[in-house]
């Protein structure tokens, strides 16, 4: 019974990352470049528009082709599993994940210089940072994160309640807290770097940039929650020799990641409703 949910979780996972988020993605990018079309919009394209076309089609035969392969994987587990060879699916889910993750860190790392070469080609309607200092209890409701604090907090105790507050190097509380306390130190670093580094994309309105912020920051919060409460149930699942959850929990989480990264950024920002005039081909604005 756990196995069969588990196969359902991992179709899911197969589903949601490599199928229905990049249609979605794919579609933003198709909208963009349909409805602000680079004769208009010069700006918008620093390269030539059969880069843009080429780039959205092999995002699109990547993610389809790590869809086929994430159902091939999801059907030789089944028949190894069956065979009473089923390995650490735990792992399997999670490197795959990276997997299917892969796409998406192309497309971040394609923006980095997307916005460079747009600084560079035309710095006409390049807008400077608003004056005005930027306060994180505005971009996300405090309540937030005292909950994200306290949960972590709550996470680091309870792994030394299971080792009855013995501190050893060894233990699993020490190692857990330590990498509980990097990730929210990672977190809290790109929560800065939103609020107060440079702007990347020079042609932004400040307005739009809000909405980005927003939603980066409210999605590392929510994520740093979730990863508190993982470390909980994988130390109870270890506490309680309870094993043969394990992988249910790992799918679980993943699809949590999923939804307050992606999920919230493309529920959250919404194509045309971001402004896009200082794009246009003599904009001063």
């Amino acid at each position: 019974m756990i196995e069969t949910i588990f196969y359902i979780l991992f179709l899911s996972q197969i589903l949601l990352f490599s199928v229905y988020f990049p249609n979605k993605i794919y579609q933003r990018m198709r909208y963009v470049i349909t409805h602000y079309p680079c004769n208009q919009y010069p700006k918008l394209y620093p390269q030539p528009i059969e880069n843009y076309h080429r780039f959205h089609g092999n995002y699109r035969l990547a993610n389809w082709l790590i869809a086929a392969a994430g159902l091939v994987i999801l059907t030789l587990s089944i028949v190894f599993n069956n065979k009473g060879e089923f390995i650490e699916p735990q792992v399997l889910v999670w490197l795959f994940f990276m997997v299917q993750f892969m796409p998406v860190m192309v497309i971040e790392l394609s923006e980095f210089s997307q916005f460079k070469m747009m600084r560079t080609v035309d710095r006409s309607s390049v807008r400077s940072a608003t004056l005005s200092p930027r306060n994180l209890a505005s971009f996300i409701a405090p309540k937030w994160l005292y909950v994200a604090l306290i949960t972590l907090l709550i996470a680091i105790l309870y792994g030394f309640y299971l080792e009855d507050f013995t501190i050893s190097i060894e233990g699993s509380a020490v190692f857990a807290a330590g990498i509980l306390l990097s990730v929210n130190a990672f977190f809290s670093g790109l929560i800065y770097w939103n609020l107060y580094g440079k702007k990347l994309n020079p042609h932004q309105t400040e307005a739009d940039r809000q909405k980005v912020i927003t939603v980066a920051i409210k999605s590392l919060v929510f994520i740093s929650i979730s990863a508190s409460i993982f470390l909980m149930v994988t130390l109870s699942i270890k506490e309680y020799q309870l094993h043969s959850l394990a992988p249910l929990a790992m799918t679980i989480y993943l699809q949590v990641i999923a939804l307050f990264s992606l999920g919230n950024s493309i529920g959250s920002i919404k194509v045309d409703e971001l402004n896009f005039d200082l794009y246009k081909k003599g904009s001063l604005l």
